[in-house]
């Protein structure tokens, strides 16, 4: 995936990362950002996922499909790695 920050020269973040069974937990902080995924690292990859997403503390919008969802704090999104998206800061 590819991220782009409004905050580039200040940006940061931090990923805390733990194993639950079969299932991974992980948890990211950071300045704001959009997340993109494009075909071009979808054809590189060698795995992939389906990601379970939530965002506690502002808005974001969610875009997979041709399709956009308006999240609010809170609100979970399921998203297929095997195919594009974006995942864009309020």
């Amino acid at each position: 995936m590819d991220v782009t920050s409004s905050l580039a020269g200040s940006f940061g973040a931090t990923l805390e990362s733990a194993p639950l069974g079969a299932i991974g937990v992980n948890r990211v902080r950071g300045s704001a950002q959009d997340v993109y995924r494009r075909r071009r690292a979808i054809a590189q990859s060698r795995s992939n996922y389906y990601y379970l997403l939530c965002k506690t503390d502002s808005p974001w919008v969610a875009v997979q499909d041709g399709r956009s969802a308006r999240m609010l704090p809170g609100d979970l999104v399921l998203v297929d790695s095997r195919r594009c998206y974006e995942l864009q800061s309020g």
